[in-house]
């Protein structure tokens, strides 16, 4: 169910069990694809900097194209570029709104795709979120949740008139953007550009893992779980609870 990159840098689990696909880009290099809802790239220019993409959906027909085409696009950034988090996340919307595009006039605007990924670069990391799947920092065992949920009920969340648990059974927490949506439609996404100071740990997961493990629960799961198993732990306690619903994660610590 793990399967661990880098070292103990980076681990993924999920709790279906499907193969590890490879995918080739035209120019001959590769990103990995761990089930239909996972996957990390290297730049070719700085391969320490690199991309993680985790998707939220149930349908399967269209995350390759959008895994090629973030991929291709983040594997082929420049060296100079790579040092310019605003002029990448400018980028990373214009391509973000060309997926949305061609998910919507492939006809499978039906069932929307939720994605939240991370950019690390060398000095900065880029959180975008599009709907609800969350990104949180975990420092000196301190978790906080960074990226935003693009949905009704969020709003009610910051405005105070709902408590964060109280999403998970809001019956008005429907979402507010996703992949596939008319052009009209599509907002903007979740994007922030943070420090890489600010944590020592990300963690990227699905909606249904959210759902499932409170932010405290997910707090003492880090701080009594060892980096190395953490994914797998994380997954384990979401399918406690419930095991028929599709559970995927991305946690990465960094190399000290």
């Amino acid at each position: 169910m793990k399967k661990n990159l880098l070292r103990d840098s980076i681990s993924i689990a999920h709790n279906l069990k499907r193969k590890t696909k490879i995918f080739l880009l035209q120019d001959k290099t590769y990103f990995e694809c761990i089930e239909d809802s996972i996957s990390i790239s290297s730049n070719l220019n700085k391969s320490a900097n690199k991309l993680y993409i985790l998707l939220d959906t149930n349908m399967s027909n269209e995350y390759q194209t959008i895994f090629e085409t973030i991929n291709d696009w983040f594997i082929h950034i420049s060296k100079e570029d790579l040092e310019k988090p605003e002029k990448l996340s400018h980028k990373l919307k214009f391509k973000l709104d060309l997926v949305n595009s061609k998910i919507y006039h492939n006809g499978n605007n039906k069932n929307l795709i939720s994605l939240t990924m991370a950019i690390v670069l060398d000095n900065n990391t880029i959180i975008t979120t599009i709907g609800n799947p969350r990104t949180y920092l975990l420092k000196d065992g301190s978790l906080r949740q960074i990226s935003e949920d693009q949905t009704r009920g969020w709003i009610s969340y910051q405005k105070g008139q709902i408590t964060k648990e109280e999403l998970k059974i809001n019956s008005n927490n429907k979402l507010m953007n996703a992949l596939g949506y008319a052009e009209v439609n599509f907002q903007k996404p979740d994007i922030k550009i943070i420090s890489n100071d600010s944590y020592d740990t990300l963690l990227l997961f699905n909606s249904k893992i959210t759902d499932l493990l409170s932010d405290d629960k997910i707090q003492v799961i880090s701080k009594n779980t060892s980096k190395e198993y953490l994914a797998d732990k994380i997954i384990d306690e979401a399918a406690n609870i419930n095991n028929n619903r599709k559970l995927s994660t991305i946690i990465y610590t960094k190399v000290k």
